[in-house]
């Protein structure tokens, strides 16, 4: 189904705007970035359900002074001109805390859920655009035979391109809130599987989540973690780096979804943030349940887990799990793209020629 918003064909479920970039490449990715950017996005998706069932810590730090502040303030600078991640907390808010919106499995209703995945959205999101992704990512999940509950994490990941720094630093600062309600999801009901899936920006909140269960001590490992496109930089992960240790002890295993045409962070966030992200392949000296899994069929960076163009039905494929009785019938038809000198990818199994 295709119809007009603002002037954009938009298919359904999701985005039909990168089809048309397809065609301006190598101008794909900033266009793209700057529609996010301006808040457009959310009159984009087909579905933003106001129940979408999710933890949000939206309005929990003061963004504002957080934007005006030319340092990170608990960096090395900003530590020793005496600010603090407290000083951007507001009042009524903890490090911890979020808040729990409709009905989440094993926080509302009766019952525990055997399994549970919670889906961290990435940057340039307005609360609407937020939706609009969790919900576009449960359609995929779902389509592709995953039969457990998908909730979401949204988090104040609305600022313009230019802003890196702020959404990086807010990122990071929403891990222990993740974390908490992960662990609260875990004391809850005892023995529920807890897989967490991350696109883009998304995987900071994750990873520092991760490190933050592995300073509590008292949660068991997850069944997964997937990164989607991640921005967190290789050395991060690889072992002696920031969230190694916390990568081998909190998850049974983590893998790593990258394509080599995302030029968003293979070529452009370098020019802001140097270094090698997650998005252009996991690290050499990787913890041993690192999995590295390059999608050689996806065309770019907004599309890792759009219907058609992304790469979910590998993703369920790596939980091994039993699709739902009643799961509709998923065509195994993608399209190929094979233009602009990228690798031909066969129809039948998804790998180079």
């Amino acid at each position: 189904m295709v119809r007009q918003v603002l002037g954009l064909p938009v298919w359904k479920p999701g985005i039909g705007l990168l089809e048309i970039l397809d065609n301006v490449d190598p101008l794909k990715t900033p266009i793209a970035a700057s529609v996010f950017s301006l808040g457009v996005e959310k009159y984009i998706h087909e579905h933003t359900p106001e129940d979408f069932p999710r933890a949000s810590t939206r309005g929990h730090f003061d963004v504002c002074r957080l934007r005006k502040t030319p340092v990170v303030p608990d960096g090395t600078v900003g530590s020793a001109l005496g600010l603090s991640k407290a000083d951007y907390i507001e009042e009524g808010h903890t490090e911890f805390d979020y808040d729990v919106l409709e009905e989440v499995p094993g926080f509302s209703g009766e019952g525990s859920p055997e399994e549970l995945l919670v889906f961290v959205h990435g940057w340039l999101a307005c609360r609407k655009s937020g939706l609009g992704r969790m919900s576009l990512m449960r359609h995929g999940l779902e389509s592709n035979g995953y039969p457990h509950p998908v909730v979401g994490f949204t988090w104040d990941s609305r600022q313009p391109a230019a802003e890196w720094r702020t959404g990086k630093t807010l990122a990071r600062w929403n891990g222990p809130k993740l974390a908490a309600f992960v662990a609260d999801l875990v004391d809850r009901n005892p023995g529920v599987r807890v897989r967490l899936l991350s696109n883009s920006l998304g995987d900071r909140v994750l990873f520092s989540a991760l490190k933050a269960l592995e300073d509590r001590g008292d949660t068991p490992p997850l069944e997964s973690a997937t990164v989607l496109g991640g921005s967190v930089d290789r050395s991060e992960v690889a072992r002696g780096g920031r969230y190694a240790s916390a990568v081998e002890s909190q998850v049974e295993t983590l893998y790593n979804y990258w394509t080599p045409y995302d030029d968003t962070v293979g070529s452009y966030l370098p020019l802001v943030d140097p270094g090698q992200a997650l998005g252009t392949g996991g690290p050499e000296d990787a913890p041993g349940n690192f999995v590295d899994r390059g999608v050689l069929y996806v065309p770019d960076h907004f599309s890792m887990y759009l219907p058609g163009r992304g790469c979910v039905h590998d993703v369920v494929d790596d939980f091994e799990v039993e699709p739902a009785q009643e799961a509709p019938e998923v065509s195994e038809e993608f399209e190929v793209f094979d233009d602009v000198g990228k690798i031909p990818i066969s129809e039948a199994d998804g790998s180079p020629e």
